[in-house]
């Protein structure tokens, strides 16, 4: 599949379905490019997470003890948009195939929620 086919199919999946989606190829040959356009193309936000600058710690936010002092809860990270937010997101983790195990376990966690 060429790179203007991917851009084709990702902006497709992505109108109808909003499921992830993860493309797979050689470096430099255009895929956060394309993520990039797409979402312009389609008026949604784009964030882009270079995950090989990044700790398991950025994508999961930090623990902290609730009120009681009974249970840990999550601090949500500043880089994904808020919960109440109406706008449609592309998140583009990057390099995902490319990082340590610990941080790939963190994105999917992500990705899958």
């Amino acid at each position: 599949m060429n790179i203007e086919k991917a851009k084709n199919y990702l902006k497709r999946i992505l109108q109808n379905d909003h499921i992830p989606v993860y493309l797979h190829s050689s470096p430099g040959i255009g895929k956060s490019s394309i993520c990039k356009q797409v979402s312009a193309e389609l008026g949604w936000s784009f964030i882009d997470l270079r995950l090989s600058t990044m700790s398991p710690v950025d994508l999961c936010g930090v623990p902290f003890v609730n009120k009681e002092h009974t249970m840990a809860n999550w601090l949500r990270p500043s880089v994904f948009p808020n919960e109440d937010s109406k706008d449609n997101y592309l998140i583009l983790f990057d390099e995902l195939s490319n990082v340590p195990m610990t941080m790939q376990n963190a994105a999917y966690r992500i990705i899958l929620d």
